[in-house]
């Protein structure tokens, strides 16, 4: 196993655009015709379905621990090829794209990271990993040109944005990842099948109490993701709130001309902003009959994970007395593991080594 590390790292040398979509102007007039005749076999195995502060991590470290070549937020392990980095830079910027159309009203990337260079002739920095920095008036950008094009041809209409969603599902499932975990997969699921067609997929679902996910997602303690996180505003038409982006833009057009431009900001809202009994029942909602229905699809072949109660498939699990990492924590021999989460990790390592 090659074990992940930070793909702003490991993409920044890769600058040079992927061929079939055309290079960002800097007044945003790219076009969005990228060539998906070589996108034709399934190359996704595993999907990590769970929603981000899900443990959604662990399931990354046992994917790679799996060898299987996987992506995760910011990080990828065991070969990830280069156009699985470029999907998956894609499918990251979609998301970031989505929050700052939402959150702040802006409309693109700086201009000049479709030349590279800032002002003074200085190479601005690009980034796979997203955030609020990357976007106008920031020195800093994509990793690849071709993302720069897409997230340019987006503009933040609705109907652009799940456009581009539906390519750069068929091009993740496509380009050699092996397993997706974390934001934004749990969020595209429908859209990620659809790309995957029948494909058999293995599916593995972190899950967390709803009022504690909350909490940790939206709450002043925790990690405070709720400011970096959309939830679809309308809850009537689709399946999930939180797992249907794609159905959530379809259902928000719908009656409209198609030629009206349908704001992002008029179909998600912020995670932070929406009603917390409403997030926390889209959340069960979600962990129930959306992902169950999605594995049904692909084979029903689902692992069902709560690190935090130490729960597989509903039933408590104790780690093995022969396991070398019950006996002490990394960077600290002298304190043991809590045995909970080291079991679910191991169960995790022997369904993943088992046959679907």
């Amino acid at each position: 196993m090659k074990r992940g590390r930070a793909l702003s790292t490991t993409c920044a040398v890769l600058l040079a655009g992927s061929a079939g979509l055309a290079a960002a102007s800097p007044g945003g007039n790219a076009t969005l015709h990228r060539d998906l005749s070589q996108y034709t076999d399934v190359m996704l195995t595993h999907v990590g379905a769970g929603q981000g502060t899900t443990a959604s991590h662990a399931v990354f470290e046992a994917l790679c621990s799996a060898s299987v070549p996987a992506v995760h937020w910011r990080r990828t392990c065991n070969d990830v090829p280069r156009e699985g980095l470029e999907a998956h830079d894609r499918a990251v910027f979609l998301h970031t794209a989505a929050v700052l159309c939402v959150k702040t009203g802006h409309h693109g990337l700086h201009p000049r990271c479709a030349e590279g260079t800032d002002e003074s002739g200085a190479k601005l920095e690009r980034h796979i990993w997203s955030t609020v920095t990357c976007w106008e008036g920031e020195n800093c950008c994509p990793a690849y040109d071709a993302t720069v094009a897409l997230i340019e041809h987006v503009q933040c209409d609705a109907r652009k944005w799940v456009q581009a969603l539906r390519q750069v599902a068929r091009e993740v499932v496509t380009s050699g990842i092996g397993g997706v975990s974390d934001l934004p997969y749990p969020a595209m699921l429908p859209t990620l099948s659809r790309a995957a067609q029948d494909a058999p997929l293995r599916v593995i679902l972190s899950t967390r109490q709803a009022g504690k996910w909350y909490k940790r997602r939206v709450g002043t303690t925790g990690l405070a993701h709720g400011d970096r996180n959309i939830v679809c505003r309308l809850p009537d038409g689709i399946d999930s709130r939180l797992g249907d982006w794609e159905g959530c833009v379809n259902n928000a057009v719908k009656n409209s001309p198609p030629d009206e431009h349908i704001h992002l900001d008029s179909v998600f809202q912020m995670l932070s902003e929406a009603e917390a009994s409403d997030v926390m029942e889209a959340l069960d909602l979600f962990q129930g009959e959306h992902v169950k229905a999605f594995a049904a699809r692909h084979g029903a072949d689902m692992l069902r994970i709560d690190m935090f109660r130490h729960l597989v498939n509903g039933e408590e699990v104790q780690a093995s007395l022969e396991s070398d990492s019950t006996s002490a924590t990394q960077g600290d021999p002298g304190r043991r593991e809590d045995p909970g989460p080291v079991a679910v990790r191991q169960s995790m390592e022997r369904w993943l080594t088992q046959p679907p």
